[in-house]
């Protein structure tokens, strides 16, 4: 069975109808996307304002006048109806980690908080993350924080997951 190649112009003449009928399934389904997403709601930054934590967690001064701790966050990252984003702090040779969270998957979630020190060091604690979609956090306890290290040496990673043990999000940042 020999077919003969169509012309250059029906080729053309096809392409054109074949983007013409995508262009318009597109204009036809972005309002029904649209309508299924239902509208759009503000949401709070994940992280309050440093002001808002306090002199013991910003890199605000203390009383008396001495600055705060030195704050370092990772980027914010949003997976399955969760928010993260984790910070490492640290003052006078201590670090110590926390991580900003907002469920809205309608669940109950688990968090692991675990702050490394590239010695191997690590302090981890367990964070039961409620539904409801608020901004929330959960911090390694300030007893527990490391000591003696530079900056650039210390880790906070968190994760994220559903009480079967699904991984839904995992968050990081360095200081």
């Amino acid at each position: 069975m020999n077919r003969t190649p169509e012309p250059p112009a029906q080729r053309a003449a096809g392409l054109r109808r074949t983007a013409l009928a995508s262009a318009v399934a597109l204009i036809l389904a972005l309002p029904l996307a649209l309508m299924a997403g239902g509208t759009p709601q503000p949401r709070a930054p994940l992280s309050p304002p440093e002001a808002a934590l306090g002199p013991e967690h910003g890199p605000y001064p203390e009383p008396g006048g001495t600055p705060g701790p030195a704050l370092d966050c990772g980027p914010e990252l949003t997976a399955a109806g969760v928010a993260a984003q984790t910070c490492v702090l640290t003052k006078d040779g201590r670090a110590w980690a926390r991580v900003h969270y907002r469920n809205t998957t309608g669940g109950s979630l688990d968090g692991v908080l675990t702050l490394r020190h590239t010695d191997g060091r690590t302090v981890r604690t367990f964070c039961p993350i409620a539904a409801g979609g608020r901004p929330e956090e959960c911090g390694t306890p300030p007893g527990q924080a490391l000591r003696d290290g530079p900056a650039g040496e210390f880790t906070a990673v968190a994760t994220i997951t559903r009480p079967g043990g699904e991984r839904l999000l995992r968050a990081g940042s360095t200081a």
